[in-house]
């Protein structure tokens, strides 16, 4: 399964990848909801955890899951 973590804060966003990868999934992380939005349209993926209160784009991450 692959999966995608957004999440700004770096020390979280690298716990969860850690943990995720640890359990046999393939992770990507990003900062932000604009590569969040890029990454995902260059390549599908099972599940998406977001982060909501991203500051990217206007609308945070409900525009973020909006778009993807």
């Amino acid at each position: 399964m692959k999966m995608l973590v957004v999440e700004d804060e770096h020390r979280i966003a690298d716990i969860i990848r850690r943990a995720l990868n640890e359990a046999g999934y393939e992770v990507d992380a990003v900062s932000s909801g604009i590569e969040a939005i890029d990454k995902f349209e260059l390549q599908p993926y099972d599940l998406v955890l977001l982060d909501l209160r991203i500051p990217d784009p206007p609308g945070g991450g409900v525009e973020v899951c909006r778009q993807i």
